[in-house]
C-alpha cells in the first residue's frame, strides 16, 4: 500500500479510541464485584452496627435545626434557613434563652450568619414566631439519623 493510503487510514493502521475509553479496569474484578467495593460495603455495614449501640444524643425534642442566614440585632430578628433551603423570619426578645453547645449562656451578639443552631419557638399573633430558646450546635450523624432517617422502631 502506498503512503497516501496510510494517511487516509491513519498512521500505522491504529484504531481510534475515545478519550474516555479504558481498555482494562484499573483494579482486578472478580465476578462483576470489585474487592474495593466489597470492602467499602463491609465497612459501612459495620459502622452502622456500631452506631446502633450508642446512646442517643441529648434530647432536642421541640427544637428544630437551622442555619442562621442573618442576624438583625436592632430589630431583634433572625432569618433562619432549614436544611431544605426554606427560610424563616423569627423574633427574639429579652426572655429568649441563648446557649452555646455546652449549655452556657450567650447573647444575641454571639450569633453570626452560618452558625448552626437548634431553635425552640412558639407562634405569635404579633407577627413572626417568637424564639424561646436558641442553642448553637452541630448536626451530628446520630442527630441526622434521629431526626430525618427514623427507622420503623
Amino acid at each position: 500500500m502506498s503512503r497516501v493510503g496510510d494517511r487516509e487510514q491513519g498512521i500505522g493502521n491504529r484504531k481510534r479510541r475515545s478519550l474516555f475509553s479504558v481498555p482494562y479496569p484499573p483494579f482486578p474484578v472478580t465476578g462483576n464485584v470489585s474487592p474495593v467495593i466489597c470492602s467499602l460495603l463491609c465497612l459501612c455495614f459495620s459502622l452502622g452496627l456500631c452506631a446502633q449501640g450508642r446512646e442517643q444524643p441529648r434530647s432536642t425534642q421541640g427544637e428544630e435545626f437551622f442555619i442562621i442566614s442573618s442576624v438583625n440585632s436592632s430589630k431583634q430578628q433572625l432569618v433562619l434557613k432549614r436544611p431544605t433551603e426554606v427560610t424563616l423570619l423569627v423574633r427574639v426578645n429579652e426572655k429568649t434563652a441563648y446557649l452555646d453547645q455546652q449549655g452556657r449562656p450567650l447573647q444575641l451578639k454571639d450569633f453570626r450568619a452560618g452558625d448552626t443552631v437548634y431553635v425552640g419557638s412558639r407562634s405569635s399573633a404579633e407577627g413572626p414566631p417568637l424564639v424561646t430558646r436558641i442553642r448553637k450546635g452541630l448536626m451530628t450523624l446520630e442527630e441526622l439519623r434521629h431526626r430525618y432517617l427514623r427507622s420503623g422502631d
